[in-house]
């Protein structure tokens, strides 16, 4: 059987307590995380990595904020945010906000997240972590999902206030919503309203995919 055609290997799988199952594949060399059928990371020797989600997030910030030099991550998964990031801003300092123990043991297992040198990893409460922070960053980054759950508290006024509160002037927050259903599109376009009360500038980004676009990025500034 050619390799291309094999079906994926699963090298690793835990049970975490915020996502259910968590799951590594690993075909022709490429790694990726699966929660509940969706894809959580990918390892970014894929070629598609730069086509989906976590690399149009990353072009996205080089593109809008290309002189960045502190990045707030909220959502680690396997790092494929981080990683990508630390190849276009090596010089920027990136702190990697992630509550799951499991994700953290996954990324730097499978994914080499300890040869990030700019990179800090917080094992925390996102929702407190950005309530007690006082430090200041250019850009905060939100890529919360939990398989294809959005937590609610994502969605609150006081969460988005709190990031809000986290940008220096002129800084840029940018989330990642899944949008390729119906549902999903009701979510993210109630979500939208709310955004647009906190930031200006206020812009989305389709993300294509099997549907057509599955995600959306929705980004503004202070």
């Amino acid at each position: 059987m050619l390799e291309a055609f094999k079906p994926p290997k699963l090298i690793f799988t835990a049970e975490s307590k915020y996502c259910g199952t968590v799951e590594v594949y690993e075909r022709q060399g490429k790694r990726w995380i699966s929660v509940g059928d969706t894809a959580q990371s990918i390892s970014v020797n894929d070629p598609s990595v730069t086509k989906r989600t976590w690399g149009k997030l990353a072009d996205l910030l080089l593109a809008e904020k290309p002189e960045a030099k502190n990045v707030l991550l909220l959502g680690l998964g396997g790092g494929t945010v981080p990683t990508l990031l630390s190849k276009k801003i090596p010089e920027a300092k990136i702190t990697a906000v992630e509550i799951d123990e499991v994700m953290i043991e996954v990324a730097e297992k499978f994914f080499d997240l300890k040869a990030i040198s700019n990179l800090t990893v917080a094992h925390a409460d996102a929702f407190e972590y950005v309530a007690d922070q006082k430090e200041k960053f250019d850009a905060v980054l939100v890529d919360l999902y939990l398989g294809e759950e959005f937590p609610g508290q994502a969605n609150s006024e006081e969460f988005l206030a709190n990031v809000k509160s986290l940008l220096k002037p002129d800084g840029i927050a940018i989330l990642n919503r899944i949008y390729y259903l119906p549902k999903f599109r009701v979510e993210t376009d109630q979500f939208l309203t709310k955004f647009r009360k906190h930031f200006k500038n206020v812009k989305t980004l389709q993300v294509a995919g099997f549907t057509g676009f599955d995600n959306i990025l929705i980004y503004g500034r202070i």
